[in-house]
């Protein structure tokens, strides 16, 4: 079973804040989440459920899907966004994008991206 992350403005929240000057995240090609590995994989959104995603978890196959074509600000909050689903699939996708924007914004106001 997987859960998906719509692109912002499905919620109503908008794209995420760049900081001038910022480097981007080195996305992985894998990660840990709980003491499960899932392999990250940038595919054509195409692929993914409909237009307004923009990536999906399927913790079943230990995968983190992000669309490619994305801007690098939006492949980063995708990521945080299918992390949090990784740790509790359980909240609301409001919620899940609430707090990956948040992570997102702080961090990257922070310099703590690099």
């Amino acid at each position: 079973m997987g859960s998906s992350y719509l692109r912002p403005k499905a919620y109503g929240l908008g794209r995420p804040q760049r900081t001038a000057g910022r480097t981007k995240l080195k996305l992985p090609t894998q990660l840990k989440i709980g003491g499960h590995t899932y392999k990250i994989q940038l595919i054509e959104e195409s692929l993914l459920e409909d237009n307004e995603t923009c990536g999906r978890i399927d913790r079943s196959k230990g995968l983190i899907l992000i669309g490619k074509n994305l801007m690098q600000s939006e492949k980063e909050v995708t990521l945080f966004h299918e992390i949090i689903h990784g740790i509790n699939g359980e909240l609301k996708e409001e919620l899940v994008d609430s707090l990956a924007q948040g992570i997102y914004q702080v961090l990257s106001d922070n310099k703590m991206l690099k």
